[in-house]
């Protein structure tokens, strides 16, 4: 256990996240029995597609860059583009057009000043919430947009953890609306499918608790394969119109 020489109890509580709202309670949330759960795959070619295509529209939009502002990673291409395909899908479900959310966790062990000891095996994780007008999201540069504020947004958090500590990221996600919230979970870089207890390694990784906010998961691909496994689950309308996205969107670059 690591103090917070900010206090961060005392801010927890004025943000109302009690050691009690984060205790798990016997009374679970009925699951929907409309839903249905799905694995997409992106290969590493088609993610190498997408980071050239977006560089190339940064840099001619900016001419006086010589490479991108921010680490155009294949996270942060892999989590636009998924992003870009939610709102494809679920942004008709409103006519409105607020803010787009993105939120994903942020490592961070690296990064802390004084730095954790070599062999510290807890998390250490800064939450991220990027966002977006949905009306710029739908544009023929969507996924430009998203992988700027994702890429920027990694980089904002990185560094409030290094100066000012992430009081300001947990206020800001306290205070946002869920229905215009997409959430990533996992990461590539976990290796589920290297996980081994005794008994073999795992065939499938899929995370059930998705199903109680608009979210996905990220994994290495279980076959192998370089690229990413995308877990989703959705009610089964939207999944078909997810999954027509997901196939045609990555078309057009």
């Amino acid at each position: 256990m690591f103090k917070d020489p900010n206090g961060i109890e005392t801010f927890l509580e004025k943000i109302k996240i009690t050691r009690q709202c984060l205790m798990v309670h016997g009374n679970h949330h009925k699951i929907p029995t409309d839903l249905v759960q799905a694995t997409f795959l992106i290969c590493q070619p088609e993610i190498e597609r997408l980071k050239r295509w977006i560089l190339t529209q940064i840099l001619e939009k900016d001419t006086q860059l010589k490479e991108a502002s921010f680490n155009l990673s294949s996270f942060v291409v892999t989590c636009a583009y998924v992003w870009v395909c939610f709102v494809k899908t679920l942004g008709g479900h409103y006519d409105d057009n607020l803010r787009e959310h993105c939120f994903f966790a942020v490592e961070c062990r690296s990064r802390l000043n004084p730095a954790l000891p070599e062999n510290y095996f807890g998390n250490c994780l800064v939450p991220c919430l990027t966002f977006a007008n949905k009306e710029d999201l739908l544009g023929k540069d969507g996924i430009v947009v998203a992988a700027e504020v994702i890429g920027k947004g990694i980089q904002m958090s990185i560094k409030g953890v290094s100066e000012e500590g992430f009081q300001g990221d947990l206020a800001k996600c306290s205070s946002t609306t869920l229905e215009h919230v997409s959430g990533i979970a996992g990461s590539p870089k976990w290796k589920f499918y290297e996980t081994d207890f005794g008994w073999g390694r795992p065939k499938k990784v899929e995370l059930c608790s998705i199903h109680r906010a608009k979210a996905v998961i990220f994994s290495e691909r279980s076959d192998g394969e370089a690229g990413i496994e995308i877990g989703v689950i959705l009610n089964k309308i939207d999944m078909d119109a997810f999954e027509m996205n997901f196939a045609d969107t990555i078309k057009t670059y």
